[in-house]
């Protein structure tokens, strides 16, 4: 296989990743609204200790452990990593309550333009606490989102707190977990594990030990329980692969794929309400979104100039390894012959 054949391979491993990821997290509100008998918090009790467990067996069979003996001895060293991952763990949980309470109330709408928003904010945070820079584009895109939010506060009547929720607490997550930079499929883990003690204590005192029970008699809700493990735990692998395999601008593109899917099931699937009211607050998002993507051509080409840059740094690296793997069976038969 050449190199460029190579590259080639990488870029659709990355594309079928992310587009996986994106599209179960957007088809994931039709999973919560199967199992809306059960408590929202049951679930995410349920959805915790299933999936550790998926990630650890992930870990496991993908030879990852020891950058988990790595990290454990790490966190002894820098306690602090692991207060800022404890954390990150709790803003997981609250987001995984509005991404469970939302379908199973009738707010899909509303959850949907909060996914919309949730890149927004995090180019916020990033300059709030890491201090980056923006340029005229992003800082346009951040004023249209604000807008938009306080047009939602003007025409509602009242604060959508669910919109406002699950992109607040995303956003919040991944720049605390921008702060300790871990290995993510062995930070999930961590996260994961930190609350399986709290989530199990939870299912015992509402009555969840004949959960097993129910398990032998295949009861459709308890395997629905069992199953958040892999519908939590597959779009993150796959989610890990992407960010590995393709550029952040091209990834970034990708992530509106959820937010769309998300909304057409409230719109179409469950006939949620979407008027003028939610319509004009979404262009805002949408201009906004826009306003970072078209941007005019001397940065486009700039841009390419960094990344043509950097591509034949790493293309001149991979020639190395790639030429010395071409060589090294020459040097076998050489051997074998003398």
């Amino acid at each position: 296989m050449t190199l460029d054949a190579f590259e080639k391979n990488q870029n659709a491993v990355g594309i079928f990743c992310a587009f996986s990821a994106y599209i179960i997290w957007g088809f994931q509100p039709m999973y919560w609204k199967a199992i809306i008998t059960v408590d929202p918090w049951v679930v995410i009790a349920h959805r915790y200790c299933w999936t550790t467990l998926a990630i650890f067996l992930f870990i496991v069979l993908s030879g990852q452990w020891h950058s988990v003996v790595a990290t454990a001895r790490k966190f002894q060293k820098e306690c602090w990593k692991f207060g800022v991952l404890a954390l990150a763990s709790l803003m997981a949980l609250l987001n995984w309550w509005f991404n469970i309470y939302a379908p199973m109330n009738g707010h899909i709408v509303e959850l949907g333009i909060g996914l919309f928003l949730t890149p927004l904010l995090s180019i916020l945070l990033g300059v709030v606490f890491y201090r980056e820079r923006l340029n005229i584009f992003q800082k346009i895109s951040v004023s249209l989102a604000i807008l938009g939010v306080a047009i939602m506060f003007w025409r509602f009547g009242t604060i959508p707190w669910i919109s406002l929720g699950v992109s607040s607490t995303w956003a919040t997550y991944g720049a605390l977990k921008k702060r300790i930079l871990l290995i993510p499929a062995v930070a999930i883990f961590f996260e994961s594990l930190i609350a399986v003690p709290f989530a199990l204590t939870f299912l015992y005192y509402v009555g969840e030990s004949a959960f097993f029970a129910r398990l032998g008699d295949f009861e459709f809700t308890a395997w629905a329980l069992v199953g958040t493990g892999v519908i939590t735990s597959v779009p993150l692998i796959a989610y890990t692969y992407a960010t590995n395999y393709l550029p952040l601008n091209l990834l970034g593109f990708c992530q509106y794929l959820s937010p769309i899917l998300v909304l057409c099931l409230g719109i179409f699937v469950y006939g949620e309400k979407f008027g003028w009211d939610e319509i004009f607050p979404m262009t805002l998002f949408g201009r906004g979104f826009l306003s970072t993507c078209l941007v005019p051509d001397s940065f486009i080409l700039h841009r390419k100039r960094i990344e043509k840059s950097a591509t034949q740094s790493s293309r001149t690296v991979a020639l190395c390894f790639y030429a010395d793997a071409l060589q090294k069976p020459r040097k076998r038969s050489r051997h074998s012959v003398g």
